[in-house]
């Protein structure tokens, strides 16, 4: 990073958290530990949208003093 940073380039990441697809929610209709493991989540699973939201802030001027940084977007699964 320390080399791009004349150029003002930063490289951050999400880590997303399981998504609702239409397959996630095929897993879900199916199977009960599946469907549990989803339910412990502290606000649900995580949308298509939220993943872009998440990746819009990062490349977006309000997150311009972000850099080398991961952004967990799993509903606090990680923290759980």
């Amino acid at each position: 990073m320390l080399m791009t940073a004349p150029q003002k380039v930063r490289v951050n990441a999400i880590a997303p958290c399981v998504t609702l697809t239409d397959r996630v929610n095929g897993l879900l209709a199916g199977n009960e530990g599946v469907r549990k493991v989803a339910e412990a989540h502290l606000l649900g699973l995580g949308q298509p949208m939220d993943m872009a939201q998440a990746a819009l802030y990062l490349a977006s001027d309000e997150s311009r003093i972000v850099t080398g940084h991961i952004l967990p977007v799993d509903s606090g699964i990680v923290t759980a």
